[in-house]
């Protein structure tokens, strides 16, 4: 499936997910690190709503993004194109399918946030009094992710599996000093 699609809709899909798994499991530890490194687990139904405004949060920023960096490509088609004002593309079928492809990428993202943010949060209950095991989850599907990136991207997995474990150790020593869920 993945080398029938077009290069560009294979780089929105990686920038989304990517993206989106990244948010989902830093917003999570930022939130949430304080209660999970003395050991509680966080409640199923907080659980959900701590991935649930992540997700949505991602979601309003990646297609306010989206679309008017869309946008603003069209309206430099149309200053080459001559045209006094990008309206008349805009309200083309050109401008719907910028609309669908800011909404498409910015629901893929917010799919992935809200499973991103479900790895840490879902593996404390796995072991209850063991703080280390929902953080070491979370940098483990940090390392997954940059590697994965690394691969995709022709670069060195290891670096790029380091740069985002580093960045959820930062992020995680962040959460459990600010302790936002107290």
């Amino acid at each position: 499936m993945w080398p029938a699609l077009s290069a560009g809709a294979r780089h929105r899909i990686l920038f989304a997910t990517a993206l989106g798994f990244s948010d989902g499991i830093l917003t999570a530890l930022m939130l949430a690190a304080g209660r999970l490194w003395v050991g509680d687990t966080i409640p199923l139904d907080l659980t959900l709503r701590i991935a649930a405004a992540g997700a949505l949060s991602g979601l309003a920023t990646l297609f306010l993004a989206e679309y008017a960096r869309l946008r603003l490509e069209m309206s430099r088609a149309a200053a080459q194109l001559n045209l006094a004002t990008p309206n008349r593309l805009i309200s083309s079928a050109l401008g719907r399918a910028i609309l669908e492809e800011a909404t498409g990428t910015a629901m893929l993202s917010a799919l992935c946030s809200f499973l991103g943010a479900l790895i840490p949060l879902l593996t404390a209950p796995l072991a209850p009094g063991v703080p280390a095991v929902p953080v070491a989850a979370a940098l483990a599907a940090l390392a997954a992710l940059g590697s994965t990136l690394g691969r995709v991207l022709g670069g060195r997995l290891v670096l790029w599996a380091l740069a985002l474990v580093g960045t959820g150790v930062v992020i995680a020593a962040m959460g459990i000093w600010l302790n936002v869920l107290g």
